[in-house]
């Protein structure tokens, strides 16, 4: 395998218990139960993934959005997990979008964003 690569003894979860600042770790951890996402509890990690449809910084599964063809869950900001919900996204391993479907998750985004705005004001 890849050299340099170890496995933590009583895996990520035990290594975020022993060291609240995150220690070496970087981002969150993808939990597959309902807590879904696991942070250092002192803050530490930052955010390393980005929303797979504006590039954004995400680092959170929160949403629950799933690829319409794979179900796999997809990592987005905010914002465009909100547009999701109206316009379904496709994950990267299932092919990229068409141009009709880049035009309606656009539309979405853009329509969720104005509706958060609304809202808040």
């Amino acid at each position: 395998g890849e050299g340099g690569v170890y496995q933590l003894r009583g895996g990520i979860v035990r290594y975020l218990e022993e060291h609240s600042d995150g220690g070496w770790y970087r981002g969150s951890n993808l939990l597959f139960d309902p807590r879904r996402t696991q942070r250092p509890s002192a803050g530490g990690g930052g955010v390393v993934g980005e929303c797979i449809v504006c590039s954004a910084g995400a680092d959170s599964y929160e949403s629950g959005a799933r690829c319409r063809r794979c179900r796999a869950l997809l990592l987005l900001c905010a914002r465009c997990a909100l547009a999701a919900q109206a316009a379904p996204r496709v994950c990267l391993g299932c092919g990229p979008p068409t141009a009709a479907a880049t035009a309606a998750a656009t539309a979405a985004t853009a329509a969720a964003t104005a509706a958060a705005t609304a809202a808040a004001t």
